[in-house]
């Protein structure tokens, strides 16, 4: 089978890049203009020349010469939500004009099969939840879901009038890896800018679904596999359960292993109480503190359970360690050897 990929070098599109050619198809064309994309997440693939990959914008794709693919995976549009309320003309040209421009080409090349990328923006603030496909009162709040509502219009047309096939999934907020947008990815560089504060848009009490990229993509291929007797098809694709934006800004001091409450009543016994020097903690207090916030922290517990599979291992250290370090050593069941001249020994060359 011999795809293309709009979007491919995008948060999406470079993961179903990823699973395509795990699966062995034949061959992939990626285009993608880069205002979003990365070529670094494709770019393994491009040294082994497993894709075709054509840096230019989908609104030019008629300029193209007649190419043989069997379908076409449509994901390519405008990824900044917010720019798109500043300027109220790109998500009609990046996702309208876009779709109409990729639809025209797939008539002239007479390729059959879209595999359309929409939204579950396109519900706005549906009552109905969870939203099925076939709710009546459709109505979008962002010029986001109004475009890609529009571009399925424009798809259903298409099927319908030139005898092609559209499998159309409306995603809800999909994370995983190469995310660079939406509420997760936007927390994140905020904590990075600031890590004592984190500002929320609005009440906090807006609910989202999401659902990680590795599952979206394998929905998308296998709903496109199996479901073959249809004309133009919308799909859902998330999950039941939702959270609110101000439960997930509480999750960072939840992820904690070592809460900083803990590590601050080590460091101060230390301190005050023995009198030390270093009030950092050891390996052996920090086993202490780790198994402390196993206790309320699930993270916590599951690291706890995961370093006793050290046991048995060997760890070879460049200094002599401390009794602390020694003894939490002896504890996971670690072997270890040490070398305290090592530095010197680099530095003489011996």
């Amino acid at each position: 089978m011999r795809y293309l990929i709009t979007g491919g070098a995008g948060f999406i599109g470079s993961n179903l890049v990823d699973e395509l050619i795990e699966r062995n198809t034949e061959k992939l064309t990626v285009i993608d203009n880069l205002k979003s994309g990365k070529i670094k997440f494709i770019e393994r693939h491009l040294k082994t020349n497993k894709i075709d990959f054509i840096n230019d914008d989908i609104k030019n794709i008629n300029s193209y010469p007649k190419q043989s693919f069997d379908t076409v995976f449509h994901l390519a549009a405008n990824a900044d939500v917010r720019g798109g309320v500043k300027n109220t003309i790109i998500d009609l040209e990046e996702n309208v004009v876009g779709t109409h421009t990729l639809l025209e080409f797939m008539r002239q090349q007479d390729i059959k099969n879209l595999v359309f990328a929409s939204s579950s923006a396109i519900y706005g603030e549906n009552k109905v939840r969870p939203t099925p496909e076939s709710v009546p009162d459709i109505k979008p709040i962002s010029h986001y879901g109004a475009s890609k509502l529009s571009a399925e219009a424009f798809i259903s047309s298409f099927c319908y009038t030139y005898g092609m096939k559209a499998w159309m999934f409306r995603f809800a907020n999909v994370i995983g890896k190469r995310s660079t947008h939406g509420v997760i990815p936007d927390f994140v560089n905020k904590l990075k800018k600031d890590p004592t504060k984190l500002e929320i848009l609005g009440d906090g009490n807006q609910e989202k679904s999401f659902f990680d990229v590795g599952d979206c993509i394998n929905g998308m291929i296998e709903v496109f596999e199996i479901d073959k007797n249809i004309t133009v098809e919308p799909y859902n694709l998330a999950n039941n359960s939702t959270i609110k934006v101000k439960d997930l800004a509480k999750i960072p001091d939840a992820m904690h292993l070592l809460p900083p409450n803990i590590m601050e009543s080590i460091s101060h016994f230390k301190k005050d109480v023995l009198r030390g020097k270093m009030v950092s903690l050891d390996l052996e207090e920090t086993l202490i503190a780790l198994s402390i916030s196993a206790t309320v922290n699930p993270a916590a517990q599951m690291a706890v359970e995961k370093l006793k599979e050290l046991a048995g291992c060997e760890v070879h250290m460049t200094h002599i360690p401390t009794p602390g370090d020694e003894a939490g050593l002896r504890k996971l069941g670690v072997n270890l050897t040490s070398d305290p001249d090592f530095s010197t020994k680099r530095l003489l060359g011996i």
